[in-house]
């Protein structure tokens, strides 16, 4: 990460995560996967193309 909003927003929700604040967890991960500059982290165990996940 190179850009300071995301920075601040990435250490907001280890913080939060520290605290068991799960609601603002989940509110600095929207914020971080709306923020322009930012790519979103992938979730372990999800292909990052979901076209190419299995069928159920």
């Amino acid at each position: 990460m190179n850009c300071a909003e995301c920075e601040r927003l990435q250490a907001e929700l280890v913080t939060a995560l520290a605290k068991y604040d799960y609601s603002k967890a989940t509110d600095c991960r929207v914020l971080l996967t709306r923020h322009p500059h930012h790519q979103p982290p992938r979730c372990p165990g999800l292909p990052s193309d979901r076209s190419k996940a299995p069928a159920s």
